[in-house]
């Protein structure tokens, strides 16, 4: 299976991204191909924008890699109890061209948050969202209390449950 891994971040020191690069590890059965969305600028969603421009180029190359993976893994932050505005955007600028995104493949959600709630919101939000948007989602984990200079395999030493629930999703692919 081909699983397309990618962060709702746009930050350079993205604790997300970070997770991202650390779960790619963790799915030694499957082709991973892991992306950073800040490599796929655009502008704001306009449909102003669109008439006039089009599809933003990088959009229709990160369209192209949707469609050639059979499954997602995403870890998103909470901004403001929400969905970061780059990940919204970039989702906004995919549906213009498919509305049904992740094309009923499998989708696993996470939040790596340094709060401690788990950033319950984003996830809330995102598991109504991700069928809406044409995903099948398999789980939605929230991986709370995360320090920045911390590794994720010190953090999971420590939080055992934490690192047996991502596991368990990740074992959700092989089904």
């Amino acid at each position: 299976m081909k699983i397309l891994l990618f962060s709702g971040s746009n930050s350079s020191e993205s604790i997300n991204q970070a997770f991202i690069e650390f779960v790619s590890l963790h799915i030694p059965n499957h082709e991973a191909t892991v992306i950073d969305l800040r490599y796929f600028p655009s502008p704001i969603y306009s449909p102003d924008l669109e008439q006039k421009s089009g599809k933003p180029s990088a959009i229709v190359a990160l369209h192209s890699l949707f469609s050639s993976h059979d499954a997602f893994i995403i870890a998103c932050p909470e901004h403001n109890g929400s969905i970061p505005a780059h990940f919204k955007n970039t989702i906004d600028w995919i549906s213009r061209i498919e509305k049904k995104l992740f094309q009923q493949k499998p989708v696993v959600l996470f939040a790596v948050t340094p709060g401690a709630g788990g950033a319950k919101q984003v996830l809330s939000h995102l598991t109504d969202l991700i069928p809406r948007w044409g995903g099948i989602l398999y789980s939605a984990i929230g991986i709370p209390n995360y320090t920045e200079g911390m590794n994720f395999q010190n953090y999971f030493d420590i939080n055992k449950h934490t690192y047996e629930a991502v596991l368990e999703a990740l074992q959700k692919l092989n089904t």
